[in-house]
């Protein structure tokens, strides 16, 4: 065979090689678009597997609607977003809460259970020098060990972000708490009294600094057992000496495998929604009991939402609830996001 065309086919094949490295993720999408896989909750009623905050219940939640247009913040929502595989946080099986209640050293404390309508169930752990409470049914627990508030000393002026982040974080990592879908995303000042804590402007009053993380996948938020805007989370507070003081912990469970990229809802297809109710109210900073007139919807952002052990995209969507007392207060709502 000629050895020009054997060279000319070589370098063909390396074009094309090079071209698919470098193009990869393009032809992987398009390629899902072409052969497109079923949305694996096409059949599943949405708005009922979303979860309401417990202060809702029994109450008149009124009409929602969207008027003009939203925050310029929605201009930023892709047109598609893949959904992927997942198993629920370790809070979700009595196997999980126990490894999560070892791992602060706690295994062997004696554990008072209780059950209540609002928070459901409830683990307590009082040893000497810790207190743990586990809320399994909210997926969160907290934890406060070491100094009393009322001896803690004042953050240093001298006070460098840098390594109180650093310490959080090694915390954390020696826990063996699982962050690696965890994002760091600031900091605050608390003042400390014997009772409570307080977040305060300025470092001059300030006893602790508390180092927030947020779950996030492709950069937006991760809610499983959750309510409002936020993204589930770790807290973690430090006194001047760097020690840490309290932990406050939202996990998330195991992101799977993508099965497929969906398109969403374009601007106009979340107002035709939300005016027609699709929407569902899922918290609100109106009094509990409070019946609710209506809610006008003003920003909406993406975020994802564990459902039937698939992370889905749906829109967070934030506005004003008038209550039948007159009372105004922010309220959010949860819409599904792709586009059946």
């Amino acid at each position: 065979m000629n050895k020009k065309y054997i060279l000319t086919i070589s370098l063909l094949i390396i074009s094309i090689v090079v071209l698919f490295i470098t193009f990869e993720n393009e032809i992987n999408s398009l390629w899902q678009k072409q052969t497109k896989v079923e949305y694996p909750l096409a059949k599943v009623d949405f708005v009922s597997e979303v979860k309401q905050s417990s202060g809702l219940s029994g109450i008149s939640t009124g009409n929602t609607y969207l008027q003009n247009q939203l925050s310029p913040v929605t201009s930023s929502i892709p047109s598609s977003a893949p959904i992927y595989e997942y198993v629920p946080s370790k809070l979700s099986t009595k196997q999980g809460e126990n490894e999560l209640i070892s791992a602060f050293g706690l295994k062997d404390a004696t554990q008072t259970e209780r059950t209540d309508n609002i928070i459901g169930r409830s683990i307590s752990i009082i040893t000497q020098d810790k207190n743990l409470d586990v809320y399994p049914d909210l997926g969160y627990l907290s934890l406060t060990q070491g100094t009393n508030a009322s001896n803690l000393s004042n953050i240093p002026l001298s006070f460098d972000i840098n390594q109180y982040e650093k310490t959080a974080y090694d915390y954390a990592v020696s826990l063996g708490l699982d962050i690696e879908d965890f994002e760091y995303s600031g900091y605050k000042f608390y003042s400390a009294s014997e009772n409570e804590m307080d977040e305060v402007s300025s470092i001059s009053s300030a006893k602790l600094v508390e180092i927030s993380y947020e779950a996030k996948v492709n950069d937006y938020p991760i809610m499983e057992n959750s309510y409002g805007s936020t993204a589930n989370f770790l807290h973690i507070w430090l006194n001047a000496n760097m020690q840490i003081i309290k932990v406050d912990y939202k996990p998330i469970g195991t992101i799977g495998q993508k099965v497929g990229t969906y398109n969403l809802k374009s601007l106009s297809d979340i107002t035709s929604e939300v005016n027609s109710g699709k929407a569902k109210l899922v918290s609100t900073q109106l009094l509990p009991g409070q019946n609710i007139v209506s809610t006008t919807v003003q920003n909406a952002k993406l975020g994802y939402y564990s459902i039937n052990g698939y992370l889905v995209p749906v829109y967070i969507l934030e506005g004003m609830s008038n209550s039948v007392d007159g009372d105004i207060a922010k309220s959010y709502l949860i819409l599904e996001a792709v586009k059946r």
